[in-house]
């Protein structure tokens, strides 16, 4: 099967953030890149994100990609209405653009998706609209459908004037020689930019598994965050129970010896405040379940991203509250089964 490798310039690991930029990638690292024997197809790009676009009386920002024909198809990207960038509008850096359905609504003001022959400025130039690519799905805060696509000449010599490129995607044959490959890539493009062996790369490779292997990393980091707050709720909630708890046994003292004095057991005073401390812990637990339910619907409902809820979680916060008010609430229990009924009732 197929694997891909994406190449970024600028050094660093995976998505961390760059504190400097580099212009050492270029157009000519993706052509040599081809010539490799391994590799089925490579996609150069530039992008700038959050960038101003028009359309009469009405604006947008959007991510801005220049791009190869290839691109579609190499990184999935389907044409809906229209067509995509071909090697003519590379050519003769042709100002035309393919754009997703968010610009279409929000510029355009419009439901229907067929704006081909419409006009978009960008730090006014105008590109005519050629195609819409699919929906890709979006929220508020991350929304794919918000992208523009022009020629990369266009971009480059047009737009900003600028002879580098930001990253590259490169497709290889045999997934089973990716790291082979890597080592390659990077030979190949270390040579290319004359890097001596004590200085680091000025571009990253990332491949599917670094993916893979970052999001374990940070569910792993998450799931230890949780952990930590977890034994920390535990705890908090807990002395509050046994504050709750202590407070109440010692208020009700004299009851408490009535129940001894007309015949009730140790055993019966230490189930009851249990019982009790049980209660008072699970209505905590379901008070803070509600609201979570709650504020996960408005949060849902306000970026727009449906999110799915399963009884799991609410089972372990229900056995959670069981286990706090029990080992929180058994000393306080334990201190009323013992006051001597007889100083209970004098007292």
């Amino acid at each position: 099967g197929y694997d891909s490798i994406l190449i970024l310039a600028g050094p660093g690991k995976l998505f961390s953030h760059q504190r400097y930029k580099t212009n050492t990638l270029k157009l000519s690292d993706a052509r040599e890149l081809e010539r490799l024997d391994f590799v089925k197809g490579v996609s150069p790009f530039n992008r700038v994100f959050r960038i101003s676009l028009s359309h009469r009386d009405n604006s947008l920002t959007a991510d801005l990609m220049g791009v190869y024909p290839q691109y579609s198809k190499l990184h999935e990207y389907p044409v809906l209405i229209g067509r995509f960038i071909t090697e003519e509008d590379i050519k003769n850096k042709n100002k035309v653009c393919v754009i997703g359905k968010t610009i279409v609504k929000k510029l355009f003001k419009s439901d229907d998706m067929n704006q081909i022959g419409k006009f978009i400025s960008v730090r006014n130039i105008y590109f005519k609209v050629i195609g819409i690519y699919k929906p890709k799905g979006a929220s508020n805060r991350f929304d794919i459908d918000r992208r523009m696509f022009i020629p990369l000449s266009t971009y480059n010599d047009i737009l900003f004037h600028q002879d580098y490129i930001k990253g590259m995607k490169v497709v290889v044959n045999d997934v089973s020689m990716i790291e082979t490959d890597v080592k390659v890539i990077e030979s190949v493009l270390r040579k290319r930019h004359s890097l001596g062996k004590d200085q680091v790369d000025d571009f990253r490779l990332i491949t599917s598994h670094d993916i893979i292997s970052f999001v374990n990393r940070s569910t792993n980091q998450l799931s230890q965050l949780l952990l930590g707050i977890s034994v920390v709720s535990f705890i908090v909630s807990g002395l509050t129970i046994l504050n709750i708890m202590l407070t109440s046994v010692f208020k009700r003292i004299r009851e408490i010896g009535i129940r001894r004095a007309c015949g009730a057991s140790k055993s019966a005073v230490l189930k009851q405040f249990l019982f009790e401390s049980v209660i008072i812990s699970l209505s905590g637990t379901i008070i803070g379940a509600v609201v979570a339910v709650l504020f996960l619907s408005i949060l849902s409902s306000r970026i727009n991203f449906k999110i799915y809820l399963n009884m799991e979680p609410f089972l372990v916060s229900f056995l959670f509250g069981i286990a706090v008010g029990t080992i929180f609430g058994f000393i306080p229990a334990l201190k009323a089964a013992k006051i001597d009924p007889i100083r209970a009732v004098n007292d």
